[in-house]
């Protein structure tokens, strides 16, 4: 892989020319060799995914929670049509939309902005394109797009990493990213 980052902030350099980086300014000539971003075939586990993916489920948890108390409890209150077993419900609910809001719109973004949400960071991982590239708004919600097809079929699409020689799931498969294992990055 040819990108490479700062040692100081972690932007992704477009060249190893470059005298000082264009985010924080660090002077690149005092450093002797650049890291690259990941190493080419690093790819991450099934398990340490898994393990990043249920750290931000967590997260959007307490986030919910804090919601629900800075809201007076409208987040949980409208959710007694799930919880009592209506089959039919006429309107969808305040809950319903900030849960669709917080589970697309905090995977998305987090991975559009770097690659990696708060769960992805804690475990060391980072979503990419090729060429070292953060996948984009699109690519990411094809990605949890797929992600909710993996769950509504039961995860049995989570067994395709057993037989994909980069570890991809069929999320990363539909969005065209690979997931790598990415240490001090």
């Amino acid at each position: 892989m040819k990108n490479q980052q700062c040692p100081h902030c972690q932007y992704r350099l477009a060249s190893t020319k470059l005298s000082y980086c264009p985010v924080c300014g660090m002077a690149l000539a005092a450093v002797r060799t650049l890291q690259p971003l990941v190493s080419e075939n690093d790819y991450a586990s099934l398990g340490v995914r898994l393990l990043a993916r249920l750290i931000d489920y967590a997260l959007i948890g307490i986030i919910a929670c804090l919601i629900d108390w800075g809201t007076d409890g409208a987040l949980f209150e409208s959710w007694d049509w799930f919880f009592s077993g209506v089959s039919g419900i006429s309107q969808v609910t305040f809950s319903v939309w900030i849960g669709f809001i917080l589970f697309f719109g905090y995977f998305v973004v987090f991975q559009s902005l770097s690659g990696r949400t708060p769960g992805k960071w804690l475990c060391q991982v980072i979503v990419l394109k090729k060429q070292e590239k953060v996948p984009g708004i699109f690519a990411n919600l094809f990605r949890e797009i797929g992600v909710g097809i993996t769950i509504a079929t039961g995860g049995w699409l989570l067994l395709i990493p057993i037989f994909s020689e980069k570890n991809r799931c069929f999320h990363d498969f539909i969005s065209g990213v690979e997931v790598f294992h990415s240490p001090g990055a």
